[in-house]
């Protein structure tokens, strides 16, 4: 590739910066432009620090691009090169002599090291949490967990002890996330590749998801997850309850599904 750009998915900075890569020539089909979208990899934002200027160092934003190894910065910085009639000559140069791979090989954190940036006491507070939100919606549902996304599988960050199928998804377990688009896919993992709550209350409406673990291997064919994300970091989770028997989710336990995703996220912020 001969440019890079994190970006994220509905970004529309992100989307103004790709359309101009693609204007001047640079676009993901043809291999010129390799954009990783840390909404879908949030591990690869960890990344970014180790590649950006020390003096461009600091809170992150999106889209971060490079044209070669050459920091260019954010989409104001790209469309401020174009306006100046820097970036054409640029691009034209990196097609006639691509770069160096870049880019470099980054290592992918595994489960016990993301699990391990969180503080056990965090955990268990959170576990005791659950129990609340069992109570708030009706104290009779069969499982209640806070998910944490890994690089290919969704991990269990805190479960309500007494309620959930501890022999199921006991904390520290991990379920293998399925393809983009495909009947495998979790359900936490659809949530956060949408980026919205998503509520299951028949399981016919869902036909792409009954090939998924939660369904085949557990039963669950009730489900509400809404997404969480580290403000300032790069953690990723759903904040959920599942449930096997019909009619005990009902569209009122959405908003306080929301609210305790709402508390955690800006919990899990401070930790």
């Amino acid at each position: 590739n001969h440019a890079t750009a994190f970006t994220l998915t509905k970004c529309p900075h992100c989307i103004a910066a790709k359309e101009l890569l693609a204007h001047v020539g640079l676009q993901e089909h043809d291999g010129t432009l390799l954009n990783i979208d840390v909404q879908k990899q949030a591990w690869r934002k960890r990344q970014i620090p180790d590649l950006v200027p020390s003096q461009a160092a600091g809170a992150i934003t999106m889209p971060q691009i490079f044209l070669g190894d050459e920091y260019i910065g954010g989409n104001s910085q790209l469309q401020a090169m174009h306006a100046d009639g820097g970036l054409v000559p640029k691009v034209e140069k990196l097609l006639r002599n691509p770069p160096p791979p870049f880019p470099p090989e980054f290592k992918q954190p595994s489960n016990a090291e993301l699990l391990g940036e969180v503080d056990p006491a965090f955990r268990r507070k959170w576990q005791r949490n659950l129990g609340l939100l069992d109570k708030a919606v009706g104290g009779d549902v069969s499982s209640l967990l806070i998910m944490l996304e890994g690089v290919s599988e969704m991990v269990v960050l805190c479960t309500d002890g007494e309620k959930s199928a501890v022999e199921t998804y006991a904390p520290d377990a991990a379920g293998p996330k399925g393809s983009d688009d495909s009947e495998e896919m979790l359900y936490c993992q659809v949530a956060l590749e949408n980026n919205e709550t998503l509520f299951i209350d028949d399981p016919s409406k869902f036909p792409g998801l009954e090939q998924n673990e939660d369904f085949v291997k557990f039963g669950y064919g009730y489900y509400i997850g809404a997404p969480w994300r580290q403000r300032g970091g790069t953690l990723t989770g759903t904040i959920a309850i599942m449930e096997k028997v019909p009619d005990k989710l009902r569209p009122e336990h959405v908003k306080i599904v929301e609210l305790f995703r709402d508390l955690f996220q800006a919990d899990i912020s401070d930790n």
